[in-house]
């Protein structure tokens, strides 16, 4: 079994405790109705990925300045453990990563907070002014973490084998998949069961992360 080399988490309800960085924006703009609708309509086909994007920007009123975005991204804490988990993986000389299907301004926050050596997210852009256009990049596609993970691991020249995959829902499915190990971090908002999930392992705390990769290289 080969060493691990890159550690990829999703973002959303795995690092931060917020389960979506689109619905924090939409409870603070008061259109978490539409939004469900509109995230609805993707999750049964109805919809592209692209056009969901499209849709939960149309919601928000154009021109915002990208501070009130990061004002309501900085109201978002970090997950129990966290920071020490990431602190030891950096220590260990394995490189971290983010791949997340929410919004970019709040991976960015986290990655520089953590030192986290790459991330990937959808984008909303911005004007020269810094303020928002009411248009976005779907780079992330909610159901196909995949693409973005393997993206990742060209640049970096990564083999999947390498890779430990840590998510909490079953949209981090298809990157997990792809991943030499994976773990799912089960918390009492997640509302799934790990039986559904074909994961190598399942955890209650980021605290145990590690003792996962000390039973992974104890392997290798």
């Amino acid at each position: 079994m080969p060493k691990i080399k890159l550690v990829v988490f999703d973002l959303d309800g795995t690092l931060v405790k917020e389960k979506s960085s689109w619905r924090k924006v939409h409870e603070f703009f008061g259109t978490e109705e539409k939004g469900d609708e509109g995230l609805k309509l993707y999750v049964d086909g109805k919809i592209s990925y692209e056009q969901f994007v499209a849709h939960d920007l149309s919601l928000w009123p154009r021109g915002i300045s990208k501070s009130v975005f990061n004002y309501i991204f900085n109201k978002i804490p970090l997950n129990e453990g966290v920071r020490e988990v990431v602190t030891e993986i950096k220590k260990r000389g394995k490189l971290v990563a983010i791949v997340s299907s929410g919004i970019s301004l709040l991976a960015e926050k986290i990655s520089n907070e953590l030192n986290i050596d790459f991330f990937v997210a959808n984008e909303i852009l911005f004007d020269e002014r810094g303020r928002s256009t009411g248009v976005g990049a779907a780079i992330v596609e909610l159901n196909k973490k995949d693409k973005a993970l393997l993206k990742i691991l060209n640049k970096v020249s990564i083999k999947p084998m390498e890779v430990l995959g840590v998510g909490d829902s079953k949209f981090d499915l298809s990157f997990l998949k792809v991943c030499g190990y994976s773990v799912l971090l089960r918390t009492k908002d997640s509302k799934i069961g790990d039986e559904k999930y074909e994961v190598n392992f399942v955890i209650d705390s980021l605290h145990e992360l590690i003792k996962v990769i000390d039973i992974i290289e104890e392997d290798a």
